[in-house]
C-alpha cells in the first residue's frame, strides 16, 4: 500500500508540473513568441549570410551556405535555390558591406532582446530593456564564436568524439544564454534545469531537421523556386523558435519547484537517513 500511495503521489505531482508547464507556455505566449523567434532569427541570418559572402567573397559566403546543403542533403535544384538565396551580385558588394554591416547589428540586437524577453517572461522578471543590451552583445559574441568553432572541430575531432564535444558545447552555450540575456539575475544552479531541457530538446529537434527538412525544402524549390526555400527556412525556424519558448517555460516551471537545488536536497536527505 505504501508503494502504491508514493506511486500516486509522484503521478499527481508530475501532473501538476504538466499543468503548470502548459498554464507558464500560455501565459508567455509561446505559440506567438516561437512565431516571433521564428521570423527575426531569418531576418537577423539573411542580412548576415548576404553581407558574409559580399566581404570575403563568393568562397567565404559559399562555404556557409554550402554547410546547410550539406546538412540537409540538398541536390540539384533546391541546393541551387538555397545557393541563389544567399548570394549577392558582384556589384552589390561595396553596398553590401556598408548597408548590410548596419542591417545585422540592427536584426541582431533585435534578435537578442527578443530572446531576452523570452526568459524575462517565462521566469516572470522584470524587463530590462536596452538597459542589458551589453549583455545581449556579449551573448552574440558568444553565439558567434560557438558557430565558427562547429567547422573546426568537424575538421579536427572523429565522429564519436566529435559528437559528445559539440553536446557539451551546445549545453554550455544554452547555460550561458538565459545566464546572459537575464543579466546575470538568476544563478548557473538556477538555470540548469533550463539549459538541460533546452538542450535535449533541441537536439531532438536537430535530428528530427536533418529527416524532415530535405523533403521540405526541396518540394518548396521545386514548387516555388528561391522564395520557396525562404518559405522553408521560416517554417524550420519558427519551429525551433517553439522548441525554445516551450523548453523556457518548463525549464522556469522547474526553477519555481527549486530545480537542481531541490533535487540535491532531498538526495542528501535521503542518503543521510540511509546512514543514521
Amino acid at each position: 500500500m505504501d508503494r502504491l500511495r508514493q506511486l500516486e503521489e509522484r503521478l499527481g505531482a508530475f501532473g501538476r508540473f504538466m499543468r503548470r508547464w502548459v498554464e507558464r507556455f500560455l501565459e508567455i505566449e509561446g505559440i506567438d513568441r516561437g512565431i516571433v523567434l521564428g521570423a527575426q532569427t531569418f531576418t537577423a541570418l539573411f542580412p548576415l549570410l548576404i553581407t558574409y559572402s559580399a566581404v570575403v567573397g563568393p568562397d567565404g559566403g559559399g562555404a556557409i551556405v554550402q554547410r546547410l546543403i550539406d546538412r540537409f542533403d540538398l541536390q540539384d535544384n533546391a541546393a541551387d535555390s538555397l545557393t541563389s538565396l544567399f548570394s549577392a551580385s558582384d556589384g552589390a558588394r561595396g553596398q553590401a558591406t556598408l548597408i548590410g554591416g548596419l542591417l545585422v547589428i540592427v536584426t541582431a540586437l533585435a534578435f537578442a532582446r527578443a530572446m531576452q524577453r523570452l526568459y524575462e517572461h517565462a521566469f516572470q522578471m522584470e524587463k530590462l530593456g536596452l538597459r542589458v543590451s551589453g549583455w545581449g552583445l556579449l551573448w552574440l559574441a558568444g553565439l558567434a564564436a560557438w558557430l565558427a568553432l562547429q567547422p573546426t572541430l568537424d575538421d579536427l575531432l572523429p565522429v564519436g568524439i566529435n559528437a559528445l564535444v559539440s553536446l557539451a558545447l551546445v549545453g554550455g552555450l544554452w547555460l550561458l544564454t538565459p545566464y546572459l540575456l537575464l543579466a546575470r539575475r538568476l544563478s548557473w544552479l538556477a538555470l540548469a534545469p533550463c539549459a538541460l531541457l533546452t538542450t535535449v530538446a533541441m537536439t531532438i529537434a536537430g535530428v528530427a531537421s536533418v529527416v524532415a527538412m530535405p523533403r521540405l525544402i526541396t518540394s518548396s524549390a521545386e514548387e516555388f523556386g528561391t522564395i520557396g526555400v525562404a518559405f522553408a527556412l521560416i517554417a524550420w525556424l519558427t519551429a525551433l523558435g517553439w522548441v525554445l519558448t516551450v523548453s523556457a517555460a518548463g525549464g522556469a516551471v522547474l526553477e519555481d519547484a527549486g530545480g537542481f537545488g531541490a533535487a540535491r536536497e532531498r538526495l542528501v536527505g535521503r542518503l543521510g537517513r540511509n546512514t543514521a
